[in-house]
């Protein structure tokens, strides 16, 4: 039987980069994965000091900020879920956006492990006896030293990875809020024992970027039966990822969003459960604008086909909406509403998942199928 012919993937790096502008990348891929204008495409990157955390999560539970601030560390919010980390020139990034058609693939835990395979395959390459380990890590001897995560969004996969060049635990323990019992329930004293590096195994073998990069490419080509080749960044991508930086995802307000919302208790009532925040409220326009960004992020996991009828402009199927746990609740009905309240008209009732977002597609971040493992 003849093999099939290999899919062509566009490789790229592009180098070192703030975390935000990184980020705003990732989405200025996917926009132009979607629109055509790319092709499938793996990415190599790489961080200026930055603390990150997943999308759907608080900085200030997850990050110290006060560290941050004093040693010119970047805060930085993913479109990935997952928990907090910390990078810096000591690891890299890799990642691929490419069509759910190219490699036939439609289920997150299969498309994981296909690619975790591979990559695995590629640190096998350079000498590193690395396996994958379910549900979306890459460990040596037991200790993690690649973690992945990625999401479906519409006909696209976006999955994403980091590899452990170097590491310096205190500096991520200073950073980070790494819980003590998240440490104990791996049977480990430390985040040091959890993790391992390239550095650690290699020592003065360590390759250079360049070779890591190119090991990694053969074990994509081999492991998912893609044909990569070294291409060029499109200057449509930068412009997409300078404007998703400056209107979004490089902003302080994207960033706290979801620390905004959160009560203050010395300064703010509390309301119970299906109460609307009142319009008499001093905070309440930026309120219910958050609120709704939260309402929207707990129900992602039947976001795509909301979202798609909100391209269309058309009414929205309630049943779309709900989480898995039954109906929406009382007050999460008010905060999908534009008007903030359950009694608003008809037309404004259909038009009820055209939420208010800052520019450039905040909502689609938050319908996606996804899971991430970036923490320790």
């Amino acid at each position: 039987m003849a093999k099939s012919p290999s899919k062509p993937f566009r490789v790229i790096a592009t180098g070192l980069r703030g975390g935000r502008a990184n980020i705003a990348f990732d989405q200025a891929l996917i926009e132009a994965r979607r629109e055509s204008r790319i092709p499938d495409t793996i990415r190599f990157l790489r961080f200026r000091p930055s603390a990150l955390i997943g999308i759907h999560q608080f900085l200030s539970h997850e990050i110290k900020l006060d560290y941050c601030n004093a040693h010119g560390i970047e805060t930085v919010r993913r479109i990935t879920g997952g928990g907090g980390l910390y990078f810096d020139e000591g690891q890299i990034g890799w990642e691929l956006v490419f069509d759910r058609a190219t490699l036939g693939l439609t289920d997150l835990a299969e498309v994981t492990r296909r690619i975790c395979e591979a990559a695995a395959l590629g640190l096998q390459k350079l000498g590193v006896p690395a396996q994958y380990r379910p549900r979306n890590d890459i460990e040596v001897d037991g200790r993690k030293i690649s973690g992945t995560g990625g999401f479906f969004d519409g006909n696209l996969i976006f999955y994403q990875g980091t590899l452990l060049i170097d590491f310096d635990p205190a500096r991520m323990l200073a950073c980070l809020n790494v819980p003590a019992e998240k440490l104990a329930k791996r049977g480990i004293d430390s985040a040091a024992q959890r993790v391992v590096t390239m550095r650690e195994i290699m020592g003065d073998a360590l390759p250079n970027l360049e070779t890591i990069y190119e090991r990694l490419v053969a074990g994509f080509a081999e492991g998912l039966g893609i044909a990569p080749q070294w291409g060029p960044i499109t200057a449509y991508e930068e412009e997409l990822a300078e404007r998703a930086f400056r209107e979004e995802i490089g902003t302080d307000a994207y960033v706290t969003m979801l620390d905004a919302d959160r009560p203050r208790r010395h300064r703010t009532r509390r309301y119970s459960p299906g109460r609307a925040v009142p319009r008499s409220h001093p905070r309440s326009a930026d309120h219910r604008r958050l609120l709704r960004h939260a309402a929207a992020s707990r129900i992602r996991s039947r976001g795509i086909a909301a979202r798609r009828q909100c391209r269309r402009r058309g009414p929205v199927d309630r049943k779309l909406l709900r989480p898995h746990h039954g109906r929406l609740s009382q007050l999460e009905r008010r905060r999908l509403s534009p008007s903030g309240r359950d009694g608003a008209a008809p037309a404004q009732r259909d038009r009820g998942c055209k939420l208010k977002t800052p520019p450039h597609g905040a909502l689609r971040l938050r319908f996606r199928k996804s899971y991430s493992n970036f923490g320790i």
